[in-house]
């Protein structure tokens, strides 16, 4: 019987890394007998598998011309592999009954194995908040935000999130891993994203992974934000994303990234965790047979001089003087094209 791993993620947990190694190191997979799925497979930074997701969720992001649930079928029964995986943390956004399309549409013949990986709740939020405000899908700072969502979002309860996997494919094809580096193998997740898999040997033969989706500062995300803000015009959504970019460029350029600073401390986290006191601890003793699912300690916030975190007003000039050039180099370079 072959067998179709299918990542979920979550949100935060490193899924863009897996992604990556999988694509990069695919010929040395299909060496060992598996495959990452061509079939609905982006290119560029990002090799996952959304439009198979966009096709559960019936939404316009789904292109047939990307690739097909059935054309993965076919790539599956006609290649002489017996493993294949697919990757996309957007499957931990699915409802019930759009797990169940996955096994309707799916021939028994094919196994599914589902592989999930868990942080604690209170960074996933940290890092759900910042990837909003970096994509200008947010203005609000972390506190209010974390009020005005509950302290919570659509997969944080885990208990409740991976009932609805097992309902449907049943619990000895989930497979559950917690991001910590003590709970990984080796203290790599993408060599514990195999061995998951059961795909081993040498990792030293690996193609190196880069460092993609680092979440950026807190004065990177400030500097986003009072952009939004005080723009005379309105943007779009993708004229935010794209001076979010230039300013994030400009951040990387001047090291403002070199200070992450954790907008947590003890009193929330705990205040956060307490949420999913008794959902963490069923999953624990669940899927571990242990008391507690997250075994790494809380930390105090990594940096306690916020002040590292404040635009000065020579920072704000910079960066100001910095988007201004690339407006005029732009609009001349356009003015160009046209009269060419």
């Amino acid at each position: 019987m072959k067998k179709l791993y299918i990542h979920i993620g979550t949100y935060k947990t490193g899924t863009t890394t897996i992604q990556q190694g999988l694509a990069l190191n695919e010929r040395e997979l299909m060496n060992h007998g598996y495959v990452y799925a061509s079939t609905a497979r982006t290119s560029g930074d990002n090799f996952n598998h959304h439009n198979l997701v966009h096709f559960l969720h019936n939404n316009k992001l789904f292109k047939e011309t990307k690739g097909t649930w059935e054309e993965l079928i076919f790539e599956i029964k006609n290649k002489e592999y017996e493993n294949f995986i697919i990757s996309s943390e957007i499957f931990c956004s699915m409802k019930k009954e759009e797990i169940e399309k996955i096994r309707d549409i799916l021939p028994a013949e094919i196994r599914v194995i589902i592989v999930c990986y868990l942080r604690r709740q209170d960074l996933i939020l940290q890092s759900v908040w910042s990837q909003l405000t970096k994509n200008n899908m947010n203005k609000m700072d972390f506190k209010p935000w974390l009020k005005a969502v509950n302290y919570k979002t659509e997969f944080t309860d885990y208990f409740l999130f991976l009932k609805k996997w097992e309902d449907v494919f049943y619990q000895e094809n989930i497979k559950v891993r917690v991001l910590e580096r003590d709970q990984l193998e080796d203290g790599n997740l993408f060599k514990d994203f195999l061995s998951v898999c059961g795909i081993k040997f040498e990792f030293d033969k690996l193609n190196p992974i880069p460092l993609l989706n680092e979440s950026p500062s807190h004065k990177t995300l400030h500097a986003i934000r009072l952009f939004k803000k005080y723009y005379p015009k309105k943007l779009n959504l993708k004229q935010l994303r794209y001076f979010s970019n230039l300013i994030q460029k400009y951040a990387e350029k001047k090291n403002w990234n070199r200070y992450k600073l954790s907008l947590l401390n003890k009193k929330l986290s705990k205040k956060i965790l307490s949420f999913y006191k008794e959902s963490n601890e069923l999953v624990a003793k669940k899927y571990f047979k242990r008391e507690n699912l997250f075994l790494d300690g809380i930390e105090p916030s990594g940096i306690k001089d916020e002040k590292t975190s404040e635009l000065l007003n020579f920072e704000l000039i910079g960066l100001f003087f910095y988007l201004i050039g690339k407006e005029i180099t732009n609009f001349l370079s356009n003015k160009l094209k046209s009269n060419s």
